[in-house]
Formats: structure tokens, sequence, C-alpha cells
């Protein structure tokens, strides 16, 4: 059984976590970007693996990053990933309805971009992620 956690919206697009077996990160409009993070930088790897190329474009950031390249920790994942980190433009909205996540609290205090934090109704929140449901 799954169960969807967390809602992230990154310059306008919608990454929602969805915790399976193993936690991913899933793009509400690309249903091919399908990610699963590490958990030491969970929400940057989530952004890597599930934004569209039009968002990581934006950050000097090629392609997508696959789970194995996240754990890895290669040059190009940690340059992608500074990149998202030092990006003072990145628009970043964290959406819950329950509790806070403590792996997405834990990266964001790595991001140089101001997040807005917003919870909402069960309700609301199953509104904003119905379709990737």
């Amino acid at each position: 059984m799954s169960d969807v956690i967390a809602a992230v919206r990154v310059n306008g697009e919608l990454l929602v976590y969805i915790d399976f077996d193993r936690p991913v990160w899933q793009n509400a409009n690309f249903k091919e970007l399908v990610s699963t993070p590490s958990l030491e930088n969970f929400l940057v790897d989530g952004i890597l693996g599930s934004a569209s190329a039009a968002v990581l474009g934006r950050y000097g950031v090629s392609r997508n990053f696959s789970e194995s390249e996240f754990w890895a920790g290669g040059e190009e994942v940690l340059k992608a990933r500074q990149a998202i980190y030092l990006a003072t433009d990145l628009e970043l909205q964290y959406i819950y309805h329950d509790d806070r996540d403590p792996l997405i609290d834990g990266d964001l205090l790595k991001f140089a971009s101001e997040v807005r934090i917003e919870k909402v109704s069960a309700e609301a929140f199953a509104a904003l992620v119905k379709p990737v449901r």
C-alpha cells in the first residue's frame, strides 16, 4: 500500500512524494518522471530525478538522475545538487496535510532559496494530488 506524504511545487511544477516500499517522487504532469532519492539529499534528489527538463535546464542541469547515481554520489550528481541548492531564484512550496516530513525538512535547510510551507486540509491535499494517486 502506498501513501502520498507531501507535495512540492518547484517553479510551478508539482512533485509528489509517495511512500511505497521505498519513497519515490513523481512529477504530476509527466508520469515517466519518477525517482527514488537518497535519504541524505531527499528533496534535491527528488527534484533532480523528477523535475522536467525545463526546470532543470534553468539551473544548468542537462538531465534527470537515477537512484543508483544518487547513492554513488559522482561528480555530475554533486554538481547538479549544488546548482539546485545554491539557486536563489528557485520557487519552492512545500505542501502537506498531516505532519511535516523529517526527510524533507532536513534537506530544506540546505537550500539557498526561500521555501513557502503550507499545511492544508486532508480534502484540499487529496484534491491537489488526485491526478497522481
